[in-house]
């Protein structure tokens, strides 16, 4: 008996450390030349898709840019030319990210928006069906400025920034969920963000990352 519990208590600990080895972070764009190391010591050229841990470096040369993603599609970005953990380069987005409230972003007329996007309510009665006079999200790509209106015609690989706009005649609270199949509901926004009437918000500090093999859904909630 003892020796069975012995057994479970070690593929407890192998199954802990397994998951602790696992890669946290994606690689998603590289641009110039951006190297990465495992002990500091030998280093190789990053590229795309290659799998990070926190505890990774990363060096930069002048004039490059490297962006990783996690597994919430949120973009960590870093442009400095020097030697710097990935970790490091988490926490700082994630500084930005919690340091964002409800009157974040770059508010502008509604004349700015120009198309609704359409979302299923069929598994939730507080997810909004878009039209011209509601609630509605865009896609904002950073490389081209094109705009989308709906999650599932971005390209594979882009990064993008979120547009919120409000087309009612009431002042909102609102923000913006990933759907997974996994984990539910994945908020993107620590706190909900004010909307005035007939009005929109660009959320541009806070990336987002199109992966392949993944169906990024973005619904939109607020409080009335």
């Amino acid at each position: 008996m003892k020796k069975a519990v012995k057994i479970f208590i070690s593929s407890i600990i192998l199954l802990i450390c397994a998951s602790h080895l696992q890669a946290q972070y994606t690689t998603f764009e590289v641009k110039g030349s951006v190297k990465m190391s495992i002990d500091g010591k030998t280093w190789k050229q990053l590229k795309k898709k290659d799998e990070l841990k926190e505890d990774y470096q990363i060096r930069l040369s002048e004039n490059s840019l490297v962006r990783i993603i996690d597994s919430k599609n949120l973009i960590y970005s870093y442009a400095d030319s020097k030697t710097i953990s990935v970790g490091d380069i988490v926490k700082q987005r994630k500084n930005l990210l919690a340091a964002m409230n409800r009157n974040s972003g770059k508010h502008k007329s509604i004349g700015g928006v120009n198309r609704p996007i359409f979302e299923d309510n069929s598994q939730n009665d507080t997810t909004e069906v878009c039209s011209c006079n509601n609630v509605c999200v865009f896609f904002n790509e950073t490389e081209t400025l094109n705009q989308y209106d709906n999650s599932d015609i971005i390209p594979i690989g882009t990064a993008f920034f979120i547009t919120i706009c409000n087309g009612t005649e009431e002042d909102k609270l609102v923000n913006v969920y990933q759907k997974d199949e996994q984990e539910g509901l994945l908020q993107c926004f620590p706190e909900d963000i004010y909307l005035k009437k007939n009005t929109a918000v660009e959320i541009s500090e806070i990336l987002f990352g199109k992966q392949e093999n993944q169906d990024n859904k973005f619904l939109i909630y607020y409080s009335k």
